[in-house]
């Protein structure tokens, strides 16, 4: 019978270690789309975050935040298109196109509220500063 030694332990815990660092992530992939998955059954909800986003961009004039609007207000005209079969001949359970467009969608998303909040935070602290006149 052979024993245990030091090495198989450590061997055996990093495979653990990686078998739950992989576990993790897929869950956080899958909620990451299921959540986003929402946009395909309530495609006006994309609508919605490119008029906010629009809004956005009337108070800050970046194009960033112009861009995300455009982008979310594109996709869901594009979304509605799908969900009227306009643009699949039926058959569309399976939405590889989503790969893409989400994690596009969101890392725009959050770099336009980046680039608004950052606007906002300088203009408060040029704002409240008090420059004598001379």
């Amino acid at each position: 019978m052979r024993r245990a030694t030091s090495v198989d332990f450590q061997s055996r815990t990093t495979y653990k270690s990686w078998e739950i660092l992989i576990s993790r992530s897929i869950r956080l992939v899958t909620w990451f789309f299921q959540s986003l998955g929402v946009l395909i059954q309530v495609p006006w909800l994309a609508f919605v975050l490119g008029a906010l986003f629009g809004g956005l961009y009337r108070l800050s004039d970046s194009t960033v935040i112009a861009t995300a609007s455009a982008a979310w207000l594109l996709y869901g005209a594009y979304e509605y298109l799908m969900y009227f079969r306009v643009l699949c001949s039926g058959e569309c359970n399976i939405r590889v196109d989503l790969l893409l467009i989400y994690p596009v969608l969101v890392l725009l998303g959050l770099w336009a509220l980046a680039v608004f909040f950052r606007a906002r935070m300088t203009s408060k602290i040029v704002n409240n500063s008090t420059i004598d006149p001379p």
